[in-house]
């Protein structure tokens, strides 16, 4: 397979998972709404993604896929098929006890993730049942993203793209299909995780099978293979810990709050994610070896270059993003959310806590890209110093600010410290050699600055206009507000393109970071400081 028909195939599967995920998202604000019910079903969704880290995608499958790539390069298929079983059935062993011990001990792990809900006894008891249903799916996901993994290594990536969106319309099914009220709803969404896992794993053992790579579980062994990959988890483990950390950090702070705080942060920070996830993971995970490639190449001038023009993207694309979701927060909210149990002062909290979100918003992305010219100079470290001494200013900044702002101030936190995470990453950056800012830089920077400020005048004016059809149809509120988004962008991108921040040949191909070859080489050769 292609590498433009592998990329089509993963980005156009994570583009509708992402669609029906705001899809269940919608329907699960109204089925819960923000209160006691959706705080506890939302630490029962979270609690077995949050474990899921170190023994799924994250860890795991960090230390698993090289080591099996190694295999089926020097052993073929049979040899890595043998290191594969191998790997299942340590993780097997590793799962079902720490399953097992997880289950039992429920009201203590609670009390690790929130344990201001021991003065909620009502919500305490949901959680802990809730919990005790969705946490098994840990143990399907697990080895599905092993089984996924499999499939990736072979160009069978459709299946492995797919699983998302299928947790999701199980979801959405089961939303569908509930009866009774909206604890009994927590209950059937709790069960259809653990099923979706189930499916997860049955769909990608029948692809394994049809490509001939179906592990078999063998008794476990500690062989040399399994032994590295071992040795290989452990450091990404302190690495992603930060990640990890701040997450409950934040669950165990809301927890204190009042009832709906856990949701506020919960539906606020999916929308704040979305652009994010689009530009921020695509520019972080291309800019490695691209870098890489030009320093080994000892072209520095054009590795400077690259981070220069990410720089541009990112900011081009995410600073619009940013003062939209600031100005429309409200009428965003409404329009996702707002309906069924959804009350309005739960859309208000939610964009309020969305507005101090996307103030980072950003600072996010470029963290995403002043970190992989590390990573190209073999600077592992840095990176993850400063991220963790970033969460623990976060953390000083969220006790600071919880009190009088409650979910608002967890959210505003994570946003400064953010920027102060990029102005580190960006100090050493420069002081270091990494990344030299050139002319263009400073002076496209200025230009989209310009169209961002022109845009949000336009959405400033425009957005009183929404409030007639904010408390109509559905119908009404989406043309209303999708017709002053499009008003913004095209004035945005139409200033771009009039400063001619960007060529428009390089905006039809897509293609961004490539200009013309004769400002690129001019570029390149003249701007750069010294």
């Amino acid at each position: 397979m292609s590498l433009a028909k592998a990329f089509t195939t993963i980005s156009g599967l994570t583009m509708l998972s992402r669609v029906v995920g705001f899809v269940r998202d919608s329907m699960l604000a109204a089925v819960l709404g923000a209160g006691p019910i959706a705080d506890a079903f939302l630490v029962a969704f979270r609690l077995p993604n949050f474990f899921r880290q170190f023994f799924g995608e994250g860890t795991f499958n960090a230390a698993f896929v090289p080591q099996y790539t190694k295999c089926l390069k020097n052993d073929g298929k049979q040899g890595a098929l043998l290191f594969a079983e191998q790997a299942l059935a340590v993780l097997v062993t590793v799962l079902i006890p720490f399953l097992l011990l997880v289950e039992i001990g429920m009201p203590y792990v609670i009390h690790a993730f929130a344990s201001g809900f021991g003065s909620k006894p009502d919500v305490l008891a949901l959680a802990i049942d809730f919990c005790r249903i969705t946490f098994p799916y840990l143990f399907f996901v697990s080895l599905v993203t092993l089984l996924s993994s499999l499939l990736n290594a072979h160009e069978r990536f459709a299946v492995p793209a797919s699983m998302p969106t299928l947790l999701n319309a199980v979801m959405i099914l089961a939303m569908l299909l509930r009866v009774g009220d909206a604890a009994v709803a927590g209950y059937w969404l709790s069960w259809s995780i653990t099923l979706a896992g189930v499916l997860q794993l049955a769909w990608c053992w029948r692809a394994c099978r049809r490509a001939g790579v179906q592990p078999r579980l063998r008794r476990p062994a500690l062989t040399p293979e399994v032994r590295t990959m071992l040795r290989r988890m452990v450091p990404v483990s302190l690495g992603a810990g930060g990640l990890y950390l701040s997450v409950i950090i934040d669950m165990q702070l809301a927890s204190y709050l009042d009832q709906g705080a856990i949701s506020y942060l919960y539906f606020a920070d999916r929308l704040n994610q979305l652009p994010l996830g689009v530009i921020g993971v695509a520019l972080g995970t291309s800019l490695i070896p691209l870098l890489s490639k030009k320093l080994a190449d000892g072209d520095h001038l054009g590795s400077h270059h690259i981070q220069n023009r990410a720089i541009e993207l990112g900011l081009a694309i995410t600073l619009p993003a940013a003062i939209g979701l600031l100005l429309l927060a409200f009428p965003i909210i409404v329009t996702l959310f707002q309906r069924g149990k959804f009350l309005p002062t739960d859309a208000i909290a939610t964009a309020a806590t969305l507005q101090a979100y996307v103030i980072g918003l950003p600072a996010y992305v470029l963290i995403k890209v002043f970190t992989p010219g590390f990573y190209a100079h073999g600077d592992t470290r840095t990176p993850v110093k400063i991220a963790l001494a970033g969460l623990g200013a976060s953390l000083i900044l969220k006790l600071l600010l919880i009190w009088p702002m409650a979910q608002v101030g967890i959210a505003l936190a994570t946003a400064l410290s953010s920027w102060g995470n990029v102005a580190a990453l960006a100090w050493l950056s420069r002081k270091r050699g990494y990344w030299l800012p050139d002319f263009r830089l400073r002076n496209t920077l200025q230009k989209i600055v310009i169209a961002a400020l022109s845009m949000a005048l336009l959405l400033a004016l425009g957005r009183p206009l929404l409030t007639p059809y904010l408390d109509g149809h559905l119908l009404a509120k989406v043309i209303s507000l999708g017709l002053i988004i499009a008003a913004a962008s095209t004035l945005y991108f139409l200033l771009l393109g009039w400063m001619r921040v960007y060529a428009w040949g390089d905006l039809a191909r897509f293609n961004p970071l490539k200009r013309k070859a004769k400002a690129t080489n001019s570029n390149q050769n003249n701007t750069l400081e010294s």
